[in-house]
């Protein structure tokens, strides 16, 4: 269980473990904490109690993540872009670029457009749901 971080001391008071090898991105949605590894995991964590809520096996090491409005986006080695339900954890879209590298950087531009840096010297881009469709805003 996790204690959190004590910003005015700046001092570590707590730490997590459950990777069995390199931590490569954390990023945040809601009231999880997603971690990916080079043990091809993704884990969920809860970010009151530090707990890991949810783990899931990967075909291949998650380079990145992207919260996109319910959904976490996760790009990696496996060369595609899985879209998740933030909620089920469930992968309901596999995005496959034709001959590119890994996936290993993400950002959303205006609420409407997924740019990805591939490790093969190109850019992708992607839609992203409408900003109606967004539940929340990033």
């Amino acid at each position: 269980q996790s204690t959190g971080l004590d910003t005015a001391q700046r001092r570590l008071v707590d730490y997590l473990v459950g990777h069995v090898a390199p931590i490569t991105t954390l990023t945040p949605l809601d009231a999880l904490m997603w971690s990916a590894g080079a043990d091809r995991m993704l884990r969920a964590w809860s970010s009151a109690t530090g707990d890991c809520v949810s783990r899931i096996n990967c075909s291949a090491a998650p380079l990145c993540m992207l919260p996109v409005g319910d959904e976490m986006w996760v790009g990696g080695e496996e060369r595609t872009v899985e879209v998740r339900d933030a909620s089920t954890f469930v992968c309901t879209k596999r995005l496959s670029p034709p001959n590119l590298g890994p996936t290993r950087a993400m950002v959303l531009v205006w609420n409407k457009t997924v740019w990805a840096a591939s490790w093969s010297q190109a850019c992708l881009l992607y839609t992203s749901p409408s900003p109606r469709d967004m539940r929340r805003s990033r």
